[in-house]
């Protein structure tokens, strides 16, 4: 079958050129598919943002008032920094102060026996005083 006799040869060419578009263009279908569904997930991440724009705003504003917070404690701080020298010798005063009593402690502990009876006998003694109970 001769095509030419029933179609002129360019109408031919541009039915050959369309169909070419249309392969082309059926290729590409796909990729167009694709992007409207990664297009559509973008569009949820986008009204999901949206939607969390306000806690984000509130989180701000407490993020700034801790800043405002902390600017304080540093102001309070600053006088108890120039303190703690001294805190730190009274420390080690105190902590010999604490041996120095464990080891009278231990000294006088046989004592206590010892002087409650030697009261007991000056109680008994002729003019002396009573003593107050505890």
């Amino acid at each position: 079958m001769n095509l030419t006799l029933l179609f002129p040869p360019l109408l031919i060419v541009r039915a050959l050129d369309d169909l070419h578009e249309l392969a082309v263009a059926s290729r590409n279908l796909s990729a167009v598919d694709q992007l409207e569904s990664r297009l559509a997930g973008l569009l949820d991440l986008a009204a999901r943002i949206e939607s969390g724009l306000p806690s984000i705003a509130a989180l701000l504003e407490q993020l700034d008032a801790l800043n405002a917070q902390l600017g304080n404690i540093a102001t309070v701080a600053e006088p108890v920094s120039e303190v703690l020298p001294a805190v730190e010798r009274i420390n080690a005063s105190v902590s010999v102060l604490t041996e120095t009593t464990s080891t009278l402690a231990a000294a006088v502990g046989p004592l206590q026996g010892a002087s409650e009876r030697l009261g007991r006998i000056a109680d008994r003694l002729p003019g002396a005083r009573p003593r107050p109970q505890s």
